[in-house]
């Protein structure tokens, strides 16, 4: 678990010990894919002097989304097939929620391929860019589910206000 997501989602993906995987807001360690529009700053506004610290020399090379090796959705997907819970808040404008949600319904697409698609969920909550009550509440329920086999009561993990968006990549 974690709150910037681009480390939470390497230590994840690397440390198979990780039984669940929680990214909660990132700020530039983002969850989203870098080519994807929505309320963030565009890739080449993170070289500046102010968030370049967030990453190192290698990264600080490219400009072009385009141009990147790989994207944050992939790294989601290495995850798979262990559990992933993906949270935020629907008005968090340094995150992209709706990017979030094109990067979830990306990486569904693997875990789907594993047969583990009930391991791959998200809570979105109202609200801006921290972590609430609302949004522990979301983890221990999905913790119960995933790692305990009790049944979610309060939350469906699989919908979110962006799931109109998936119908375009089905």
């Amino acid at each position: 678990m974690g709150r910037t997501l681009g480390r939470t989602l390497v230590i994840g993906m690397m440390d198979k010990r990780s039984a669940l995987v929680n990214p909660h807001a990132s700020f530039e360690g983002r969850e989203y894919p870098w080519g994807t529009a929505g309320r963030s700053e565009p890739l080449e506004a993170l070289h500046s002097e102010s968030l370049a610290h967030w990453f190192n020399s290698v990264f600080l090379q490219f400009k072009d989304p385009a141009a990147l090796p790989f994207d944050q959705h992939e790294l989601a997907a290495l995850i798979a097939p262990r559990a992933l819970l993906l949270t935020c808040g629907y008005e968090d404008d340094w995150i992209n929620p709706e990017g979030m949600y094109v990067s979830y319904a990306e990486a569904e697409e693997v875990y789907r391929f594993l047969g583990a698609e009930d391991h791959i969920g998200m809570a979105y909550r109202r609200g801006g860019h921290n972590r609430t009550q609302e949004d522990v509440d979301h983890l221990l329920e999905y913790c119960d589910w995933r790692l305990r086999g009790i049944q979610p009561v309060h939350t469906d993990f699989k919908s979110s206000l962006y799931e109109p968006w998936r119908q375009g990549i089905d």
